[in-house]
């Protein structure tokens, strides 16, 4: 385990904002849960209209939960630019992270079918919530990037960095932030939510070696695009 040997960094908002943060993610995921057995359960194919008030809901939820976050943290005198970490304009570094997230994507489109079989997920995406024609293509990429980099800041900026601040130990606070990332997802079903987890851990893992969220950002929203485009 991954402990820091220095004093103890300040958390980044309060225990209390952390909680309420955390009962936040409860009530979304009973609220999703609520709505695919509204809809006839997660295996079923949304109606164009459907899709439209799903796409719109993902995008509204992340910005209000990164306007929970940036209040929060704002008493710190920390804003959400502070949890994307390193931002460096270098070639070298622009060019490091845009590998990384490409060896990123390249290893979840082989791995993650093998998991979803190994889980026992059937479910296509692509087929359940994926865009059809090209306005609503264009909506699914801004969800992809509002999913993308508001869940990368809600759990790998703010979670866990402010676990990795209440613990002192990095490797704690990847693996806390993962579960957490799979609880918010176990609407789905308790495959979809593991399968959730392992991506938490390898965003976690990638967005600590980097101290920077920008490739973890850029191979999430990749990685959500072509999962709802191009059938399973």
């Amino acid at each position: 385990m991954t402990t820091n040997s220095a004093a103890p960094l300040p958390l980044l908002a309060s225990r209390r904002h952390t909680l309420i943060f955390l009962a936040i993610l409860a009530a979304i995921a009973a609220w999703g849960a609520a709505s695919q057995s509204r809809f006839g359960g997660a295996a079923t194919a949304l109606s164009p209209a459907q899709k439209w008030a799903a796409y719109s809901s993902v995008v509204v939820v992340q910005l209000l939960l990164l306007r929970f976050i940036a209040v929060g943290i704002r008493k710190n005198g920390r804003g959400l630019r502070d949890l994307v970490g390193h931002l460096s304009a270098a070639p070298r570094t622009v060019a490091a992270d845009l590998a990384l997230a490409a060896g990123f994507v390249a290893a979840a489109l082989v791995l993650s079918p093998l998991l979803a079989r190994a889980l026992g997920i059937h479910d296509d995406v692509a087929r359940v919530i994926g865009p059809s024609g090209p306005a609503q293509t264009a909506a699914w990429i801004l969800v992809c990037v509002s999913a993308g980099a508001g869940e990368e800041i809600s759990f790998r900026g703010y979670l866990q960095g402010q676990f990795a601040r209440g613990t002192s130990a990095t490797s704690a606070a990847v693996l806390f932030q993962a579960a957490v990332f799979a609880a918010a997802h176990a609407y789905q079903g308790w495959g979809p939510a593991l399968l959730a987890g392992v991506y938490g851990l390898g965003f976690g893992a990638l967005a600590a070696a980097r101290k920077s969220l920008r490739p973890g950002i850029l191979a999430h929203t990749l990685v959500d695009v072509v999962g709802g485009i191009f059938p399973g």
